[in-house]
């Protein structure tokens, strides 16, 4: 039985979260994808929300949902040359209760990560929140 080739995606991405104390705890949303984490402290509650941010869309990329998830959360999809992005035009600014989550991850898929083959329309000036896999790559190792 032929084994799936593994896709290694490169991830990387700039979002706004906010973070609140409830209780004992402190609570970091990505309103944008609808992903929350919590911790004891701030610095953890962050920690655990990039995993968690990262893990989502790993998970949406192996299920092959990602475009329609980010569609749903108002992301547009712009190709430039080999690089394919996801954008958010909802915000132009950070609101002044949000702060900026960076992350970057590489990790491999079964199978192929198909992007699709046309951007959609995307004013220059509605680019703030960026979500991106710059690069693709299959390679035949087995899974």
């Amino acid at each position: 039985m032929a084994r799936k080739k593994k896709t290694w995606v490169n991830l990387r991405g700039t979002l706004p979260y906010r973070i609140a104390p409830d209780e004992d705890w402190f609570i970091a949303k990505c309103e944008l994808l609808h992903v929350n984490a919590q911790g004891k402290t701030k610095a953890s509650a962050v920690r655990h929300l990039r995993d968690a941010v990262i893990a989502f869309l790993w998970v949406s990329m192996e299920d092959g949902t990602i475009h329609e998830i980010l569609k749903d959360c108002g992301f547009h999809f712009l190709r430039l040359g080999n690089d394919a992005f996801w954008v958010s035009p909802k915000q132009r600014r950070i609101p002044i209760d949000h702060q900026t989550l960076q992350f970057s991850s590489r990790f491999s898929i079964r199978g192929a990560f198909l992007l699709p083959k046309h951007s959609e329309h995307v004013p220059e000036a509605d680019l703030p929140w960026v979500v991106a896999f710059p690069k693709t790559d299959e390679s035949a190792r087995a899974a």
